[in-house]
């Protein structure tokens, strides 16, 4: 291989293919299949529709790196690539907004963020009017496919194919936006990456947005606007958990194996997922708020606020008292028992230790996801054998906040322990809560969510300085990806 790779270094035609000039051939695309040179005429022309190319140009001697906009590549939207017929007519009709007019004048220079690196071109906006008005700028670049970072003069824009890439590298490699950026930088100059566009924070707010399009969209929520996702209406739970008027036949209520009819549920504690102070609060901007897997924040805080009258619960009153300065010092989730999938809107904060309210909160709302009318649900926890004590009395305690479907009563909720976790509790817990005595659950040890842990744990480090909206924003993905994989996998 090495002889080929060394001769790819110099010219492998000296005239252009494409055209029928005897031109001399002297810029090569390396991004484009093949090698081959062209003129500068012809390169131009097979870029049209192609403006995230990198060039090189031959100076006599060897290749060195040029772009588009250095041999005269000015970018159309609107068109195909093709000059807008009216672009630099002056606009008609009483509807014109005078405000724009500048805008429209002439070509601006705007830098476009693809998987290979960052790129900025001259554009020559489209001059076509809809009902009296020119498109706005910003909107003329996502007809295009490119995210503009402001709704005011843009002057950057991501390729949808970039943030696709960039929500895949942070599901698969935990790609942080900042290495992310630096990724990119390395791409464009691989000499001196610092000099390449800082567009961090750019990034991090068109990411977040085309996202939340994404989802709603896949979820159904973008074609009637006037239609809201509901709770947990922008999750995935697992198709094979029983869930009534979804995946149930009908008359199932008359099937004599009711048994497979009862929702297992594991729920686990999580204090890797921790969460700094904000330092600007105030610009923390939520997309959607209980619409995933993680609870709504405003109800959750206003339940914590109802503080124990108990001596014994002092732990539980000095939430706010934080020594390590920590927003959220871990998670609480809850699973499916037998396939690992994430429960939408059961994932909250834990503000000092494992408290049984933040526990509470999340179990109750894990156990009320499409269970209704289910003969009964199976609890796997840690510590059951304590927590379940008293759990009844808290939730009655909280009946509006802790409410249960009816369903689901002392009588047809059990506890149990995990196997693994089970070996560690003295021996008078192994009768009363060993998954081995429990009727019609089949062979299940309770530790699934320790196995989602593992692969949760390497995107923790990436979400603790991150914004709290931001961060329920990525778990949300994460799960709703995990999920996914369960789903078609399973």
């Amino acid at each position: 291989y090495m002889p080929v790779y060394l001769e790819q270094a110099g010219r492998r035609n000296t005239e252009c293919p494409a055209c029928n000039h005897q031109v001399p051939a002297t810029i090569r695309c390396i991004d484009c299949f093949g090698y081959h040179s062209l003129c500068r005429e012809c390169i131009l022309g097979v870029h049209q529709t192609l403006p995230c190319h990198r060039l090189e140009k031959w100076n006599g001697d060897c290749f060195t790196p040029t772009t588009l906009i250095d041999e005269g590549y000015l970018l159309h939207l609107g068109h195909g690539g093709l000059a807008c017929p009216n672009a630099g007519q002056d606009p008609t009709g009483d509807n014109f907004d005078s405000g724009l007019q500048q805008e429209f004048q002439c070509s601006q220079k705007v830098t476009l963020v693809a998987v290979n690196g960052f790129f900025k071109h001259n554009v020559a906006w489209c001059g076509c009017l809809v009902e009296g008005r020119r498109v706005p700028s910003p909107m003329q670049l996502f007809r295009e496919k490119l995210f503009p970072a402001t709704q005011t003069r843009p002057e950057t824009a991501f390729e949808f194919g970039l943030l696709d890439h960039f929500w895949v590298d942070m599901m698969e490699c935990k790609t942080a936006n900042q290495s992310f950026i630096r990724k990119l930088g390395r791409i464009t100059n691989p000499d001196f990456p610092e000099d390449s566009p800082q567009l961090y924070h750019q990034l991090m707010y068109c990411s977040r947005s085309y996202r939340d399009l994404v989802t709603r969209a896949t979820f159904g929520y973008g074609h009637e606007t006037e239609q809201q996702p509901g709770v947990g209406g922008l999750a995935l739970f697992c198709p094979a958990c029983p869930q009534p008027g979804y995946n149930l036949p009908e008359n199932w209520e008359h099937d004599p194996a009711q048994f497979a009819y009862k929702r297992q549920i594991v729920n686990d504690g999580n204090f890797k997922a921790q969460n700094s102070h904000s330092t600007r609060p105030d610009q923390d901007i939520c997309l959607y708020d209980g619409e995933g897997y993680m609870v709504a924040e405003q109800p959750y805080k206003e339940y914590l606020s109802k503080k124990s009258t108990c001596r014994n619960h002092k732990a539980q009153n000095s939430a706010e008292r934080n020594p390590r300065n920590l927003r959220a010092s871990g998670i609480a989730a809850c699973a499916c028992a037998r396939h690992g999938c994430f429960v939408p809107n059961s994932v909250v904060d834990f503000q000092v230790g494992e408290q049984q309210r933040n526990v509470d909160y999340s179990k109750t709302r894990a156990l009320s996801y499409r269970t209704r009318g289910l003969p009964g649900a199976l609890d796997i926890y840690d510590i059951n054998c304590q927590y379940c004590k008293h759990f009844w009395d808290r939730i009655q305690k909280h009946p509006e906040e802790l409410g249960l479907p009816e369903n689901i009563n002392e009588a047809t909720l059990i506890f149990a322990v995990g196997s693994f976790h089970l070996s560690a509790h003295v021996p008078e817990c192994f009768s009363k809560f060993s998954l081995h005595f429990v009727d019609g659950i089949g062979n299940i040890d309770g530790e699934i969510l320790e196995t989602l842990w593992a692969a949760f744990n390497n995107i923790s480090p990436m979400c603790r300085p991150m914004t709290g909206s931001q961060r329920r924003e990525v778990y949300d993905d994460f799960m709703r990806d995990s999920n996914w994989k369960k789903m078609v996998n399973i």
